[in-house]
């Protein structure tokens, strides 16, 4: 069940930009006590929720994104936190402007995962906001106010399930964090699934 201020916040979004009024739940176990501790911390310290934008390029192709830290393969969303003083609307267009340096219109908000994080006997409550996103202006990266991002990606829609399938299968020493981060491509393309035939 969602916090009241997290259910008053989702619905004021439904109503803005439309979406599919989703509340996902998500139960997720971390095998990496280090993770899960830093995770928590990071939750506990400076954020209480994030925001995940999927930004539509003018040609029509979606961003993934990739940190220099990461392992080679991965791409994600792009995602930020949501601070204590701020709310997810607020979160989003400085964390498009610190991180990918557009312009943009929303163009969906596509829902609301809600996650149960276990390890051992710990659990952690954490909540990520999706919005679709078109870019209108500014020079990707280049006009971004800090140098978190690394390398974007384009992708067609049809090939964001291979970019999930990707992530979920790396079983590596990132295995928590890129299950983690696979849930909002799921998401994504559960809620916008491939035209059949």
């Amino acid at each position: 069940m969602l916090e009241k201020y997290v259910e008053e916040e989702f619905e004021a979004l439904c109503l803005k930009y439309g979406g599919n009024k989703v509340v996902k739940k998500v139960v997720l176990q971390f095998e990496d006590k280090r993770f899960f501790n830093n995770f928590k911390e990071t939750v506990t310290k400076n954020r209480r929720g994030e925001v995940g934008f999927l930004l539509k390029r003018k040609n029509g192709r979606f961003v993934l994104v990739r940190s220099k830290k990461y392992p080679s393969d991965v791409l994600r969303i792009p995602t930020g936190g949501i601070e204590f003083n701020e709310t997810a609307e607020e979160a989003l267009y400085r964390e498009v402007k610190e991180e990918l340096g557009v312009s943009f219109d929303v163009e969906k908000f596509e829902g609301l995962i809600e996650y149960e994080i276990h390890h051992e006997d710990d659990v952690l409550k954490f909540y990520s906001f999706l919005f679709v996103i078109d870019e209108i202006g500014g020079e990707i990266l280049k006009d971004a106010t800090d140098n978190e991002i690394f390398k974007i990606r384009e992708f067609h829609k049809e090939e964001l399930p291979e970019a999930e399938i990707s992530l979920r299968n790396n079983n590596g020493s990132w295995k928590d964090w890129c299950s983690f981060r696979a849930e909002l491509l799921k998401f994504y393309n559960e809620q916008n699934p491939k035209p059949e035939g």
